[in-house]
């Protein structure tokens, strides 16, 4: 048995693969976190033609009893693997399946940050002085943005008004870039559904 460390780089990997080679011939490897860090070692490592076993957490009976420690956390999931108590082989965690998770973060991002600014929006135009408040009254919340986004400030309005018109187009215009940027992350990843259920069918031939 051997301990080292390297550092998580392309210079690292190398030098791991090298200290691998050390040992003979290698099956699989566990690594923990192979879907956030160590997503990097994980693909490296399967591109090399090992099996990589995901190791879901350090035994937390062992932790109690000898502390938190990398090294410690290491072992025992190079026991994990050799005794088979860890079986799952990681995903690849490349093509279009992890194109897809990537392209999945920005649209639920961009989704959130809509929903705030229309909640932004319709405070704004609640409390709103008088006649900017009746204006937005009966708008409807999927036409809000439109609306706001072509509201004129101009600079001879009382100071509020004037603020708070600008602040709402802002936010509007805001909103209609995040539905424009979701359309087109849409229209990506219906593509990369659609390329990877043409490769799922047999020969990758496209369905008649």
């Amino acid at each position: 048995m051997g301990i080292e460390s390297f550092a998580t780089t392309p210079q690292g990997f190398s030098a791991l693969d090298g200290w691998l080679a050390g040992f003979g011939p290698v099956a699989r490897v566990g690594v923990e976190g192979t879907d956030a860090y160590g997503a990097g070692l994980a693909r490296h490592l399967g591109g090399e033609g090992l099996e990589v076993i995901e190791i879901d957490r350090p035994n937390r009976q062992l932790r109690r009893i000898l502390g938190k420690s990398d090294t410690v956390d290491a072992i025992e999931a190079a026991r994990a693997v050799l005794s088979g108590r860890a079986r799952s082989v990681a995903k690849t965690a490349d093509g279009n399946v992890e194109a897809m998770r990537a392209r999945l973060i920005a649209k639920r991002s961009g989704r959130e940050a809509r929903i705030t600014c229309l909640n932004q929006l319709r405070h704004l135009g609640f409390c709103a002085p008088n006649e900017l408040r009746e204006r937005f009254r009966s708008v409807p919340r999927d036409q809000l943005a439109d609306v706001a986004a072509a509201l004129p400030p101009r600079t001879d309005n009382d100071p509020v008004t004037y603020a708070t018109k600008l602040v709402m187009r802002t936010l509007a215009r805001r909103v209609l870039t995040l539905v424009e940027d979701n359309n087109a992350l849409d229209g990506i990843l219906a593509e990369l559904a659609r390329a990877r259920g043409r490769r799922g069918r047999p020969g990758g031939a496209p369905r008649r």
